[in-house]
């Protein structure tokens, strides 16, 4: 898989993310935060929350070498602060394309974590599959608070 095919299916995954937000958008702040027991992690909040640090783990500290310094939960108590936080994910994901643009499309950026080999596209793979599980858990959460969810596919209605 090309770099640049890697990018456009980020950029279709920012576009889901953007209608999760227009969701969430719907939810007082009080609903943001609310603990959901069959969520796992709690609330819509913490949904978000978790995906960004997903992508952080993988994508910056295993590939890009940055701190594992991870965003906590009660630091986000509103949708502009989640916003804000996956703006820094969107620049995290463009370093992450610049470096590995200078690689070979057949060659592999291998490393071992534990027992597993792992590369560049199990890794963008994991981070973005990852994102979609708990993007469904956020939307159930938004359906179990008495909203209707939109449409947040990457194939959507318009």
């Amino acid at each position: 898989m090309s770099t640049k095919i890697m990018q456009e299916q980020y950029t279709l995954v920012q576009s889901s993310r953007e209608r999760l937000f227009k969701m969430c958008s719907f939810l007082d702040s009080e609903e943001f935060v609310k603990p959901i027991s069959f969520l796992g992690i709690g609330s819509v909040r913490n949904q978000l929350v978790h995906i960004y640090n997903c992508y952080h783990h993988w994508i910056g500290v295993y590939l890009l070498g940055l701190k594992p310094e991870y965003a906590k939960f009660e630091d986000y108590q509103d949708l502009n602060s989640i916003i804000n936080l996956f703006t820094q994910c969107n620049q995290l994901l463009v370093r992450f394309f610049e470096k590995i643009s200078d690689y070979h499309t057949d060659e592999l950026f291998s490393m071992s974590i534990g027992d597993k080999d792992l590369d560049i596209l199990k890794l963008f793979t994991h981070t973005v599959s990852h994102e979609f599980h708990h993007k469904g858990q956020a939307v159930a959460g938004i359906r179990f608070l008495g909203h209707i969810p939109i449409d947040s596919d990457v194939i959507h209605d318009s």
